[in-house]
């Protein structure tokens, strides 16, 4: 019996100790983790090996979260990844907004991982 492969979640964040907590916690609730510190390299992985979801910070150095994403929807290999924004900002766009831009949903960074968990298996249809 042939096992099936876990679903690979791509975390873009500049911190780098978030990007080292969440992968934890990602790869205890059974995810691959790859993980970018900004959106130039984001977009680089994701167009080479694409997630099957992405949790993408806003607040990035050079290219942003939201310019980030605008070129992931443009891209042919990456325009159908879901994309989560992922943000620690009190102040983010309402649900329309973000789905205009190209988000699928909005995961605080101080929510708790059962949250985070549960809106990626939500974005993967899960």
């Amino acid at each position: 019996m042939v096992s099936p492969i876990s679903p690979l979640v791509l975390v873009i964040d500049d911190a780098v100790e978030i990007r080292e907590l969440v992968g934890h916690l990602l790869r205890d609730a059974g995810f691959r983790v790859a993980t970018a510190p900004d959106g130039f390299q984001g977009f680089k992985m994701a167009a080479e090996v694409p997630p099957d979801v992405i949790l993408m910070d806003f607040d990035l150095p050079g290219m942003d979260g939201v310019e980030a994403t605008s070129h992931l929807r443009r891209h042919t290999t990456t325009k159908d990844i879901p994309i989560i924004a992922f943000t620690g900002l009190s102040l983010v766009p309402d649900a329309d907004r973000l789905q205009a831009r190209g988000f699928c949903d909005l995961v605080s960074k101080t929510s708790d991982g059962a949250e985070l968990v549960h809106a990626i298996n939500r974005a993967l249809n899960r």
